[in-house]
């Protein structure tokens, strides 16, 4: 069933009812007017009758009078009824011959507007009388007015049941339409709205929840394949760790070789750029396997994470400190004296903490330091990476951190960088509520600082001890 057969019917309906509640209050109004306007004259008539009764007599087919108060007397002997004008009403006077005792009409818009026919007596002169009234314009106005008030009253009403009975209920199901629009597609907060109804809405509905499903299940398959994806990513990533760090320990050794023992100093410099290709490479995978759930949206804090940030920051300057000496940049760090936990995963606590550092030693110039402290204040940690190189200019400390952004001169200094190393580490500090900020080094270098709250160390895991193997006692 379409919409239009399902409202026409109930706007017809609520007009219908309408038209006859506005019928009924203005018959009855005309009625009570009516019966107010024969009480009025009617008595005056019947006693006009008696001074008519000696005319009577006298002229058969019948005497007129005019009363004091404009009424106009009739009267006639049935039996000698005149014809035309001068005669009664015809349609009141077959009323009459049928049986009715008294007759009324009103004619509202005339000089005389009512008037009434009734039967004195069976026969003879003056037994049939007809008294007409005139109507005050006053009154005719206050009616008139009665008349339109009823008329508006009537239209309000029928507007305010066609809202409530007809808008009201399409109005409800568009609204819940809207609301389940809004969370197409969301994994929580949509509502199905379909209903049993055939109409326009009803397909409507159908089509919403049948486009939420595949809407759904399209971002289920999207979720699944990023899973893998991010999976054979993380399997990759551990597989090329291991020849990674055998190939960067065989270069270190190569790069430091005295040169009058085994190596001449352009296979030194080979070396060299070799040991720096490795690192960059162990970086950007250590940077993928943490930069591709943050984009899926997996917090870095989730699930009660815990890392130890003294032990973290010990494990990244022990294993750039090799790429600072053949760089000439030195490398130092200062711990904060007991241990610092942070919630917050170990592989991306240690993502922060390796860009820092390592963005410090790749960009810095032979001779340069970079220092890396921790320090607890309060109830926070606070990891400083200091570096006295080239820095940045004012309008560029405000833009690092977006992805891809890259300081002027960054492509000489480093020609590996892409950015994603500062972008990540504003990601990361970004969920985990902490605060990083880049400031210039006086006279000259970079200041970083990442400030977080302190986090409660993770409990101990209790291992279940097997008991141990009876022994048989031998003879």
């Amino acid at each position: 069933m379409t919409l239009w057969r399902r409202v026409t019917p109930a706007i017809i309906r609520v007009s219908l009812i309408s038209a006859l509640v506005g019928t009924i209050a203005s018959l009855t109004c005309t009625a009570i007017y009516a019966l107010t306007m024969i009480a009025e004259h009617f008595p005056s008539a019947v006693e006009q009758t008696v001074a008519l009764a000696a005319a009577c007599p006298d002229s058969p087919s019948g005497v007129r009078t005019v009363m004091p108060n404009g009424d106009v007397v009739r009267a006639w002997d049935p039996d000698h009824l005149p014809e035309g004008a001068e005669g009664p009403d015809p349609e009141m006077l077959e009323e009459i011959r049928a049986g009715a005792a008294s007759v009324w009409r009103l004619r509202f818009f005339q000089e005389y507007g009512g008037a009434l026919l009734f039967r004195r007596a069976e026969n003879g002169p003056c037994s049939l009388l007809e008294v007409s009234w005139r109507i005050d314009p006053v009154v005719r106005g206050g009616v008139l007015g009665m008349a339109l008030l009823l008329a508006l009253v009537s239209a309000v009403v029928t507007a305010l049941l066609s809202a409530w009975v007809v808008v009201r209920p399409l109005i409800a199901r568009v609204q819940r339409l809207g609301r389940a629009a809004a969370h197409v597609g969301d994994a929580v907060g949509y509502v199905p709205v379909t209903g049993a109804d055939d109409d326009e809405f009803g397909q409507l509905s159908r089509q919403l929840d049948a486009a939420h499903a595949r809407i759904r299940a399209a971002t289920q398959e999207l979720v699944d394949r990023n899973r893998k994806l991010e999976s054979n990513l993380a399997d990759v990533a551990h597989d090329l760790k291991t020849p990674l760090s055998a190939v960067q320990l065989a270069l270190e050794s190569l790069a430091g070789t005295r040169r009058d023992v085994h190596a001449t100093e352009s296979v030194q410099q080979t070396a060299r750029r070799c040991l720096d290709d490795c690192v960059y490479l162990a970086e950007m995978i250590d940077n993928l396997r943490v930069g591709s759930p943050l984009a899926e949206g997996v917090e870095p804090d989730e699930e009660g994470a815990r890392a130890e940030l003294g032990e973290i920051v010990g494990q990244v300057v022990r294993r750039l400190r090799p790429l600072g000496r053949w760089r000439g940049v030195e490398l130092d760090r200062a711990e904060a004296g007991r241990q610092v936990w942070v919630a917050c995963r170990s592989l991306a606590l240690e993502r922060v903490v390796d860009n820092l550092v390592a963005n410090a030693v790749r960009h810095g110039r032979p001779g340069d330091h970079v220092a890396v402290l921790l320090e607890v204040v309060g109830s926070e940690f606070r990891l400083t990476v200091l570096d006295d190189g080239p820095g940045l200019p004012e309008e560029e400390l405000a833009v690092l951190g977006k992805r891809g952004f890259r300081g002027w001169g960054a492509d000489q200094r480093a020609p590996h960088g892409t950015g994603l190393g500062l972008a990540i580490v504003t990601e990361v500090c970004r969920r985990c509520g902490w605060t990083l900020s880049f400031e210039a080094n006086q006279p000259s270098g970079l200041r970083v600082e990442v400030r977080g709250p302190l986090a409660a160390p993770p409990e101990p895991k209790l291992t279940r001890l097997s008991a141990p193997a009876p022994q048989l006692l031998q003879n």
